[in-house]
């Protein structure tokens, strides 16, 4: 076997273990100012969401429930309008 094989498969591995590494990190904990408040959902059948509360007390609907891994303005939207809440 010559090198040139060697090398590239050597690249090739590192690059999937890189690849691995940041699948398998564990995530971001909640911001230390937003809280969980409950799920909530627009529509009697669903999707139930997962609600955050910020520092300033304003609402957030996020990912589905128990899913959201790192809620803010930028992974959540205000909760506007009336619904239901899920739990």
């Amino acid at each position: 076997m010559t090198r040139r094989p060697i090398r590239t498969l050597a690249l090739l591995a590192i690059a999937l273990l890189t690849v691995f590494a940041a699948f398998w990190q564990t995530p971001p904990a909640a911001a230390a100012n937003w809280t969980f408040y409950a799920c909530f959902t627009y529509f009697s059948s669903g999707p139930c969401r997962d609600v955050y509360r910020d520092a300033n007390g304003n609402l957030w609907l996020c990912a589905a429930c128990g899913t959201t891994r790192n809620p803010s303005s930028k992974t959540c939207s205000r909760l506007t309008g009336s619904g239901f809440w899920c739990s």
